[in-house]
């Protein structure tokens, strides 16, 4: 795997062409400090018994920001919960997706992801074997901060169902989540709830 992302990251942009690759076991090795530290599909493949300590040493590395990003599969947001919990009784603060620090309301009953769509080469076609030109990819995150973020908004959680006359909407607020409606009498309001999709952040 180092190896084909070294190979990848020759074709990136400067800081990637001249990233340093240590393989190592997160387990048993210290982290590098960083400003912004990302451990993307990560806690998926740590031993239970060990995730809550590598949380905290990423915690740890992190001077500003710690972005940890998993499948948007319930295992995956299983591990973002537990991380979330984690970290905001340690002190970090919340900077996205959660518009609050609370108990995550959707923990128990459903599991909170979003959609990212990748374009598929023709190559990766054959490889995947599908005809579709693109696949969209699930996945569950949180943005951990050092100082207190005033979030302000309403975090669309699922693909807004536009009706005739108004949007219906699933967001999550300070207040829990919620079910509403936006007309078009709401007027710009009615626009930007009209092109959001799941993960936009809209004024209340």
């Amino acid at each position: 795997m180092l190896d084909v992302g070294k190979e990848l990251m020759k074709h990136g942009p400067e800081p990637l062409r001249s990233a340093e690759w240590i393989n190592c076991d997160l387990a048993s090795s210290g982290i590098p400090r960083a400003d912004l530290v990302i451990a993307a599909y990560v806690l998926n493949e740590i031993p239970a018994d060990k995730r809550k300590e590598i949380i905290h040493k990423l915690w740890s590395a992190s001077d500003m920001m710690l972005l940890i990003v998993e499948p948007g599969t319930p295992a995956g947001y299983a591990n973002i919960i537990e991380a979330r919990r984690v970290l905001v009784e340690s002190g970090a603060h919340i900077a996205s997706p959660c518009t609050h620090e609370n108990a995550c309301p959707k923990e128990g009953n459903d599991w909170c992801h979003f959609t990212c769509r990748i374009n598929r080469s023709r190559l990766h076609r054959q490889l995947k074997g599908g005809e579709a030109p693109f696949e969209d990819e699930k996945y569950s995150y949180i943005c951990m901060v050092r100082e207190k973020c005033d979030i302000r908004g309403m975090r669309v959680l699922r693909h807004p169902l536009v009706r005739s006359g108004y949007v219906e909407l699933e967001v999550c607020t300070k207040e829990g989540i919620k079910n509403i409606k936006i007309s078009k009498k709401d007027g710009e309001k009615y626009k930007r709830a009209r092109k959001s999709s799941a993960g936009t952040l809209l004024p209340e």
